[in-house]
């Protein structure tokens, strides 16, 4: 199952452009090696490419996005952020910009920004100066930036709220894991970069913007699976 996992990771799972071509040399594969099952690997390559179209509506990647499960209420409006941690993964612009207005209203002490150097290219766009934040890397998946925001949030002064900005798609297992590991934090949702259309005729035609919630929605109910399974976070049966 780890081993599945890790290649799913590093494809970027159903939905992701490197998964599809993957998909599409194994089924031609199966066509020149496996001349006898031609059809089984014409018809494979057909059912890829068709259920990316499907994963491409945005009707379907609003649903899929939908059965996440909700975030309770961020703060207290008369509760200011007195230390803010943007956590690096998918949707970086979406995230930085939620942080970006953040900043602006509560000004917080520290903003802490947990992730790899590439979010710096969205936090200079977003007219962040590199001395108005610190950034902490060296974490490898979700779970460790949560033992880093533990850090951060037993650092700040008894009383005062640390928030954490994540995509409206990951901060349900942000949550889950905050509540399992005792963090006492707020979680802020953020939307993605590009939002899928949620009305018109446009729900119903295929766009790269909601493959790509597609894509980070299904890596999102798999890795609340996965860490339940492993103990890591509360079943959602068991958190309703």
């Amino acid at each position: 199952m780890q081993t599945v996992i890790s290649l799913l990771k590093a494809t970027g799972g159903p939905g992701s452009i490197p998964f599809l071509a993957v998909s599409i040399l194994l089924g031609l594969a199966i066509i020149y090696v496996w001349p006898r099952r031609r059809r089984l690997g014409a018809l494979w390559i057909l059912t890829v490419c068709a259920g990316y179209l499907i994963l491409g509506l945005p009707i379907v990647a609003m649903a899929i996005g939908d059965r996440l499960p909700g975030v309770a209420p961020a703060r207290d409006a008369q509760r200011p952020i007195a230390a803010l941690i943007i956590l690096d993964g998918d949707n970086r612009r979406g995230r930085v910009r939620t942080a970006q207005q953040v900043i602006a209203s509560d000004r917080p002490a520290q903003v802490w920004v947990l992730g790899d150097e590439w979010i710096l290219e969205a936090m200079a766009e977003a007219g962040l100066p590199p001395d108005s934040y610190r950034l902490e890397g060296r974490a490898a998946n979700t779970l460790e930036q949560m033992r880093q925001v533990a850090r951060v949030a037993a650092s700040a002064p008894a009383g005062q709220l640390t928030a954490v900005v994540a995509s409206r798609l990951q901060a349900p297992r942000v949550q889950a894991l905050a509540e399992a590991l005792s963090i006492p934090i707020a979680v802020i949702s953020a939307p993605v970069d590009v939002e899928p259309a949620s009305t018109g005729i446009r729900r119903f035609l295929p766009a790269y913007a909601a493959l790509r919630v597609s894509r980070d929605a299904l890596y999102e109910h798999a890795a609340l699976w996965w860490y339940a399974r492993q103990g890591s976070i509360r079943s959602r049966s068991a958190r309703q």
